[in-house]
This record gives structure tokens, C-alpha cells and sequence, in this order.
């Protein structure tokens, strides 16, 4: 028989969904930035949008466009860190500063605005060169 607490929809994350694997390889980014490049849960204090975007960017360039698993940086001292794990972990960033309130919103697009649409499709190629130009 069941307890009858567990009969209740209460709304709580179910973390026996997430993908523990991944979960290790992104605490492998998270163990990299906070022991080499900054310092322990530096990364509570909060961050600019816009760099944390170009960051991810330039780890999902480097992985689907270059061909590269782990970031060479990384690499080079010591850690082995896949790059989506890094892109991860930038985008968890801003979750967590738009959560805790003190990540720098410097988004040029304002909330509800209209997003532009083309009747042309553009392939993936077409979007990483547009990207490109950014980073």
C-alpha cells in the first residue's frame, strides 16, 4: 500500500528524471571554472546576459562547427570538460540570476516584444555565420 502523502500531486521536481551522467560531466565545468579560471560559487554573484550568451555560443561553435568535444583551455590545465557541459552551465547562469535576481539583463530585445519572422528558411550553416559575426 501506499503512503497516502505520495497519493498527492504536490508539484515537486521529479530529479529521478534528470540524466545523472550529464549531471556529472557539467559539475566537471563547474569544478573547472570555480578551481581555475574564478573562484568557489563565483558564479552566485551573478553575470552580464550578454556574456554569458556569447560564452555558450562560442562552446557550441567550437563543438558542432570545429569539431571539438572538450574545451582547450580546460584541457591544457588539467581538466577535461566536454564543451556543451561549459554551454550548460553558462545557460544555467542566467537562469539562476534571473531566479536569485542579480543577473545584469542586458538583453537589446525587451520581454514581449515581436520576435521577426522571414518567409525564407535559413539553413543551420546560414545561422552559424550570421552568430559568427558576433562572437
Amino acid at each position: 500500500m501506499t503512503a497516502p502523502k505520495n497519493n498527492v500531486e504536490e508539484n515537486k521536481p521529479d530529479y529521478s528524471e534528470l540524466p545523472f551522467r550529464v549531471l556529472a560531466e557539467d559539475t566537471r565545468a563547474y569544478t573547472y571554472g570555480s578551481q581555475v579560471k574564478y573562484y568557489r560559487n563565483s558564479w552566485k554573484e551573478g553575470f552580464s546576459t550578454s556574456n554569458l550568451i556569447r560564452a555558450t555560443l562560442s562552446h557550441v561553435i567550437a563543438y558542432y562547427e570545429y569539431g571539438e568535444k572538450y574545451d582547450k583551455e580546460a584541457l591544457e590545465a588539467g581538466h577535461q570538460v566536454h564543451h556543451l557541459s561549459m554551454a550548460r552551465f553558462n545557460l544555467a547562469c542566467i537562469i539562476d540570476g534571473e531566479i536569485r535576481g542579480n543577473g545584469l539583463d542586458d538583453r537589446y530585445a525587451q520581454e514581449n516584444k515581436e520576435i521577426p519572422t522571414t518567409k525564407k528558411k535559413r539553413s543551420w550553416r546560414d545561422v552559424w555565420k550570421i552568430i559568427k559575426e558576433f562572437i
